[in-house]
């Protein structure tokens, strides 16, 4: 998996979760691969609980190492529907961006490069990972 668009390709999926009877992406998704190519690939199925993603990617980050991390957001009053925050971070520096959906659909929306709603992700992402720019 060597760029982000594999990795949104092969793992992130927004689909209809029947427990909660809505769409979703679910498990999170979390790959980093290191300066020799071994790769680690983690399904975080940890009910939504944001920082113990936060902890376990924290476990993978190196200054040589490739991390994506896709996590779940619920829709707020700065973006009008839910989305999946995509992380990566190559080089110790930290790109974000969204793809937002309709969870009563499943409809996929363009994606989002800037925003309130991700700079309120990245603070969160830098205040438990604070090395990485």
């Amino acid at each position: 998996m060597k760029t982000v668009e594999e990795f949104i390709e092969n793992l992130v999926d927004i689909s209809f979760i029947e427990e909660y009877e809505c769409y979703g992406h679910y498990p999170f998704q979390l790959v980093a691969i290191d300066k020799d190519s071994k790769m680690s690939m983690n399904a975080l199925a940890l009910g939504g609980d944001v920082l113990s993603c936060y902890n376990r990617t924290k476990e993978l980050i190196t200054k040589d190492s490739v991390v994506y991390l896709s996590l779940d957001f619920p829709a707020s009053e700065w973006i009008d529907n839910d989305f999946v925050a995509i992380h990566e971070i190559r080089n110790n520096k930290l790109n974000v961006f969204t793809i937002p959906y309709n969870y009563e659909t499943g409809e996929v929306f363009d994606r989002v490069n800037e925003g309130k709603h991700i700079d309120i992700v990245i603070k969160q992402f830098r205040l438990n990972i604070p090395n990485v720019d």
